[in-house]
């Protein structure tokens, strides 16, 4: 998975607004897929800039035990 900077999501996005097509955005950053770009777009409208800045991840480590619980309970 690529990894984009800040930066670059908000020069992607504004090239958007300013009324080009995703795909073509996409083809002239020559990112190799579309799907990035119309998340950062969903979560831009959701929020403006700072919610697609936003990182909200948490990673919980699972132990044997948790993991045991959660496949007989079927999760």
């Amino acid at each position: 998975m690529t990894k984009y900077s800040n930066e670059f999501k908000v020069k992607a996005i504004k090239m958007v607004l300013k009324g080009n097509s995703i795909s073509h955005v996409a083809k002239i950053l020559n990112m190799p897929d579309i799907a990035p770009l119309c998340r950062w777009i969903s979560h831009y409208e959701h929020g403006g800039i700072p919610q697609l800045l936003h990182k909200n991840r948490k990673y919980t480590p699972i132990t044997i035990g948790t993991r045991k619980l959660s496949i007989k309970d079927g999760k």
